[in-house]
């Protein structure tokens, strides 16, 4: 039920994300980040956040804390090493 849940809000969160995109004049970079801020800011966000491998590990602790869970679904290794 909780999955479920959560598809229907990830669905509709995806779907505003995008319209808010379209709507939204596109911004040029200010910069480009050197491979040591990257390194570092990768490394700052693997080590501080408690990621669970398991949904259904994380919809326990959310449902235990009143927390939401944020779905994180890629190809290769966060640290960047593929």
């Amino acid at each position: 039920m909780l999955q479920n849940r959560f598809r229907q809000i990830s669905s509709q969160t995806l779907a505003l994300a995008m319209l808010a995109l379209l709507a939204t004049p596109a911004l040029a970079a200010k910069e480009v980040l050197s491979g040591e801020i990257c390194s570092a800011r990768v490394h700052q966000l693997t080590s501080e956040v408690n990621w669970f491998k398991s949904l259904n590990k994380a919809e326990d602790e959310a449902a235990r804390s009143g927390k939401l869970i944020v779905w994180v679904h890629m190809l290769g290794k966060i640290d960047g090493s593929t």
